[in-house]
């Protein structure tokens, strides 16, 4: 047993290791306690879940496990799940079996290398649109808490449980733009935006998705052509999603320093055809004499006809490749 395999060790002097963890612990909390994947405030704590919430360290291993296990059990094949399931349902049994502080840490380090090790468990490169709130960068979806700044690739012990539903949906090789999050069908139902994108030129993809009965993702529609590309020297780019009462607007721009044009595509929610369908088209021109005499071109489905989110081609706006 875990138990077994720990030999007893004297805490070092202060001013060595131990400071050396207490500073790392610091540094990546950013002077926040780290919190444990349960309420350490609940009744009835067991004897295991006081010990984790007694100790800063226990409480980020937990923390980092939930994570991990969350990303294995979204990316996992549906034949081994339950192979999952009871492998991390025989670990909770052995580590319960500990008394004290150094068996839980061994049992959480065994435990978080084990699923880091399967090969159907990943990070995820982000490079997200965020908005500034009064305490720094905040989650574009208040219910997932991605708060990640800059071109960052992350391991799966510090992605948030929150996220790991849509890790299925995120392409390899593929940096994580956006994900917002809106109820505007008109039926009470959440639409998460995810746009995502891979490097060096390739159009991005958002996809649509809403919760299933049971709480899971579903994919409702994709569009392979609407977010800009990457380019090296390009001015502009992906701008962001505006959402309002009734749609949303996916905002991108292209251009160069001398000028440019951005373009506002709109879609809003048919009942009648149960999807996203196309209301509108805004290109605006910037920057230079001829982009300032240019006039502004507002379409609608007058003439743009019923266009379904999913068909729509961005190709002919020169938005997806330059």
């Amino acid at each position: 047993m875990i138990a077994d395999m720990i030999k007893e060790t004297r805490m070092a002097p202060l001013g060595s290791v131990w400071i050396g963890r207490i500073v790392l612990i610091c540094a990546v909390v950013g002077g926040k306690s780290v919190a444990a994947s349960f309420d350490c405030g609940k009744d009835g704590l067991s004897r295991i879940e006081n010990i984790i919430c007694t100790n800063i360290e226990l409480s980020a291993l937990d923390s980092q496990l939930a994570s991990i296990y969350a990303v294995a059990r979204a990316t996992v094949e549906e034949k081994s799940k339950g192979a999952l399931l009871q492998s991390q349902k025989t670990w909770l049994a052995t580590r319960n079996l500990c008394s004290g502080d150094q068996c839980v840490h061994a049992a959480y380090d065994a435990r978080i290398a084990e699923l880091s090790s399967a090969p159907y468990v990943r990070g995820i490169d982000f490079d997200l649109k965020l908005k500034m709130g009064p305490h720094g960068p905040e989650p574009q979806c208040g219910e997932i808490p991605l708060t990640f700044f800059g071109s960052i690739h992350v391991e799966p012990k510090e992605i948030p449980q929150a996220f790991a539903g849509f890790i299925p949906f995120v392409q390899n090789g593929s940096k994580v733009l956006d994900l917002r999050c809106a109820a505007i069908k008109g039926n009470g139902s959440k639409t998460y935006f995810l746009v995502t994108r891979k490097p060096n030129g390739f159009p991005g993809v958002l996809i649509l998705l809403s919760r299933a009965p049971d709480g899971s993702l579903r994919r409702e529609a994709e569009n392979e052509s609407i977010i800009q590309s990457d380019v090296a020297g390009m001015s502009g780019g992906y701008e962001g999603i505006a959402i309002s009462k009734h749609g949303f607007t996916v905002q991108n721009s292209f251009g160069s320093g001398a000028g440019g044009s951005s373009f506002g595509f709109t879609f809003t929610y048919s009942t009648r055809d149960q999807t996203w369908m196309l209301e509108k088209i805004d290109i605006e021109s910037y920057g230079n004499s001829d982009a300032q005499t240019a006039p502004a071109q507002h379409l609608t489905t007058k003439t743009l006809g019923r266009v379904k989110f999913a068909d729509f081609d961005a190709a002919p706006y020169p938005i997806a490749r330059p």
